[in-house]
């Protein structure tokens, strides 16, 4: 912990950033209206304003922490959510319709890549042939 003289916390969080060379910053914020912001004033207001590092501002407060008897709870809840997400977003797997075509274009791009290696490695062998002969007419 920064211990210091200055008042503003905001000022302590840019020093420490500055001081231990931290690239970004999360913090949270505290609802107040206008006036008491204008009184108090806005830690990171301040600190938005000020670092020099990267900062985060989270505007909304965490739920309350879940806690859970074992790990089969933990699974089965996340397995949950992840079903509940897929029901509205939808999958987020390839889809059999279009994976003919993904695959299409992986080997497209895979022969295009194999071709153009294979140029670059006939012009490698044609210069070292060409060095060679090179220094074979200076040796005789």
């Amino acid at each position: 912990m920064m211990k210091g003289s200055d008042s503003n916390p905001g000022e302590l969080i840019c020093k420490a950033a500055e001081k231990y060379n931290i690239t970004n910053i999360v913090m949270g914020r505290r609802s107040m209206g206008g006036i008491e912001r204008f009184f108090v004033g806005s830690t990171s207001k301040y600190v938005v304003e000020n670092a020099e590092s990267n900062v985060i501002v989270v505007k909304q407060p965490f739920g309350d922490a879940e806690e859970h008897e074992n790990i089969a709870t933990v699974i089965q809840a996340e397995e949950h959510e992840r079903l509940r997400r897929e029901g509205e977003e939808g999958p987020a797997e390839i889809h059999e319709s279009n994976l003919k075509e993904v695959k299409l274009a992986e080997e497209k791009e895979r022969t295009r890549r194999l071709s153009e290696d294979a140029e670059k490695n006939i012009e490698r062998l044609f210069s070292l042939y060409k060095f060679q002969e090179e220094l074979k007419s200076r040796n005789n």
